[in-house]
């Protein structure tokens, strides 16, 4: 009986030898991808390598546990693959692909080579992602050499676009002239290889151009090195709509264009990682007559494309999500009216005063032949007043011209014609206020929203028996002559 004991134990002990010289070892190594974007729902991750070091490998499974990530967004039809080298070429397979877990089939009675995990993408949007990402390896059947259970993947995390530059132009709204054009929008790259084939720009403009005001954005634009203005580096990104369709032709943007208005650019070619780049988008914007324009500013702000909310059920690679704050969009083109600013030093309204004012637009004169220079252009537009009462602790307030502004000379939307006066007293103005005011002591400035205004202000009693008045002061940094505005 004791014999049968020390025999089976022996046996016993012989196959768990047998067992544990049977499973292969494998050594582990990644090259992990330097930085992902963290709006971004596909965000391809580095590559695992297994080597066996030892052992012959039996049937069994690798499980790869990407950690933080929520879900892996592609599987081995679309891009995943494990691909084996020596004993394992042609041999291995994806086991399973489910949330954030990767399964790998270990063949058998292997005893060289190894095999490659790569192709997975993760969505770092909507997961609050360290700094860099590893994934957790447990094994069934082999074993993994102690210390190396956990790899690498991603190193750093960062945002998706780095700064953008939006250059303003401006348009003189009496003749069209516009101040820099083409004007640019500049979109830095977050690092190095950040504009991968597929990664767009979505530029969002905040309002439709102004009337007679036409953007056109070209159909392929490039990069250039950070920092430099001459040195071409290589990259094209080329026009697209919003499912990603590339189109490559230049996109017009007038007053009649459906809101909202984005334009799409996506990546056609990438130089890598050989330098930082700027993507550098000139739009030429085009004036028409009738002069002179209505005034008005477009904006503009950029985030990355295609989004994932306009994709539908469709799910390109790469999509993603918008960043965590909304970009302030920063004044892409303006159309400036010249103003005139006039001065009144002292007006009052107080029991048995007022003071009257009178603005003529002289806009519509006799013209170049009957003046000896260059006429003035007719404008109808309104004026603003900026009253400012005597004290420290009084508060200034203004009364811009509408529908229904007291007084005469006004067309029917509050408008001073050209070629009109507009006759007012500060009473008037004072009743129409939001907050209706009965006194007043202190000086006014109005600005005319148009150029060759010219004013005069006479302070007299309420019984007519006395009046003084003088001709408004034109702020010199604010007037404008026929033959020459000054914004």
């Amino acid at each position: 009986m004791k014999t049968r004991t020390i025999f089976l134990a022996a046996v016993m002990l012989f196959g768990l030898s047998a067992a544990a010289f049977a499973q292969a070892t494998f050594e582990v190594g990644s090259s992990p991808v330097t930085t992902i974007i963290k709006t971004g729902y596909t965000e391809l991750v580095g590559s695992i390598t297994f080597s066996q070091t030892s052992g012959l490998s039996v049937a069994g499974t690798i499980q790869v546990t990407y950690q933080v990530v929520t879900a892996i967004s592609n599987d081995a039809t679309t891009g995943i693959a494990v691909v084996g080298n020596g004993d394992y070429a042609g041999l291995v397979s994806i086991n399973s692909v489910t949330g954030n877990v990767v399964v790998i089939n270990v063949p058998a009675n292997k005893s060289t080579g190894g095999f490659t995990l790569s192709g997975v993408r993760i969505q770092a949007y909507g997961n609050s992602l360290p700094s860099g990402i590893n994934a957790q390896l447990t094994t069934l059947g082999n074993a993994i050499l102690a210390g190396q259970t956990l790899a690498t993947v991603v190193t750093a995390v960062a945002d998706g676009i780095a700064g953008t530059t939006v250059n303003l132009a401006s348009v003189n709204g009496l003749n069209g002239t516009v101040s820099t054009n083409p004007t640019n929008i500049v979109i830095k790259e977050v690092f190095l290889a950040a504009y991968t084939p597929g990664v767009g720009m979505r530029i969002s403009l905040d309002a439709k151009p102004p009337v007679n005001t036409t953007l056109t954005f070209p159909g392929q634009v490039q990069t250039y090195k950070t920092g430099s203005t001459t040195t071409v580096i290589g990259s094209q990104f080329v026009t697209g709509d919003k499912k990603g369709t590339v189109a490559g032709t230049s996109v017009t943007v007038t007053s009649k264009t459906d809101t909202p208005i984005y334009i799409y650019y996506y990546c056609a070619t990438d130089v890598g990682d050989q330098a930082i780049e700027d993507l550098i988008i000139p739009v030429t914007i085009a004036t028409s007559s009738p002069f002179p324009m209505a005034p008005g500013t477009v904006n503009a702000s950029v985030i990355l494309a295609p989004q994932d909310a306009d994709k539908g059920t469709s799910k390109p690679i790469p999509r993603f999500g918008p960043p965590d704050a909304a970009p302030t969009p920063a004044p892409l083109v303006t159309v400036l009216t010249p103003s005139t600013a006039l001065l009144m030093p002292f007006a009052q309204v107080v029991t048995g005063y007022d003071t009257g004012i009178a603005i003529a637009n002289t806009t519509e004169d006799p013209g170049t032949t009957a003046l000896g220079f260059t006429g003035a252009i007719a404008q109808s537009v309104t004026i603003t007043f900026y009253l400012f009462p005597q004290g420290a602790s009084s508060t200034p307030f203004t009364y811009t011209t509408k529908a229904g502004s007291p007084g005469s000379g006004l067309d029917a939307n509050g408008n001073l014609i050209s070629g009109s006066t507009y006759v007012v007293t500060v009473g008037e103005l004072l009743g129409a206020l939001t907050t209706p005011q009965t006194t007043f002591t202190g000086y006014i400035i109005a600005i005319a929203n148009f150029t060759n205004a010219h004013g005069l202000f006479t302070l007299f009693n309420t019984n007519m028996t006395f009046s003084q008045g003088a001709l408004m002061s034109v702020l010199a940094s604010r007037q404008a002559y026929p033959e020459q505005i000054v914004n």
